[in-house]
């Protein structure tokens, strides 16, 4: 397991395209079955992720070497993922997820349970900074950032991440390339714009994280 979490991290400073590449180098393009079939097991999930942020979620879940945390998970596909990856890694990696709508911890778990990936996953009712704010002794070794995407939601969120993330914790930013959202039926979807790039470039994230390349619609930094 320590050569799990020994791989050193790639940064890709220039790349924002969508292309996936590993962030670790393991010696082939892909870890597995498991990781090269993950959009698709995932895919009757709703939710937004290309497949390249499928893969690429998949990876930095298998090799965190500490705790992972969630801001959004809407109904699941995003935390399914991590999950069995971390299932796959063969440890006992926490992850905690939270979001502010009852609905998605309920869709979430229901998720969760119909792929067997529930165990080492923590659902909690909760934004961000009240979360930081309960559990101030909290280091994730990777954070995953796909809640409200306006502008002051996502400053918000950077403000109270900083109090807990540290150096060498990755920082995993979707819609940081957006994409156009489908229409929905049933289950609400934010209207408002996505703005998620230039609330970066304006917080703390800018100078205290190395850009790490971009892969389907995420950003990817690395706490210095």
């Amino acid at each position: 397991m320590d050569d799990i979490i020994s791989r050193d991290f790639i940064i890709y400073g220039e790349k924002r395209d969508r292309e996936y590449k590993p962030s670790y180098d393991w010696g082939s393009a892909r870890l597995g079955d498991r990781h090269d079939r993950i959009a698709d097991a995932v895919w009757h999930i709703p939710g937004w992720l290309a497949p390249e942020d499928a893969l690429k979620l998949y990876e930095l879940a298998y090799f965190a070497s500490g705790p992972i945390l969630e801001i959004g998970m809407y109904c699941g596909r995003s935390t399914t993922i991590m999950a069995t990856a971390v299932a796959d890694s063969g440890r006992d990696i926490p992850i905690i997820s939270i979001d502010i709508d009852p609905l998605a911890l309920a869709m979430t778990m229901r998720s969760l349970q119909a792929h067997g990936v529930e165990r080492n996953v923590i659902l909690a009712c909760s934004c961000l900074d009240d979360f930081v704010r309960a559990v101030p002794v909290f280091e994730p070794s990777l954070i995953f950032l796909d809640a409200n995407h306006a502008l002051e939601a996502v400053s918000a969120d950077l403000t109270a991440m900083r109090k807990c993330a540290t150096p060498g914790t990755l920082l995993l930013f979707h819609d940081y390339l957006p994409m156009s959202l489908p229409e929905t039926e049933g289950f609400p979807v934010s209207p408002g714009p996505i703005e998620v790039m230039e609330a970066i470039d304006d917080s703390w994230v800018a100078v205290g994280a190395d850009f790490a390349g971009t892969f389907g619609a995420s950003g990817l930094y690395q706490v210095i």
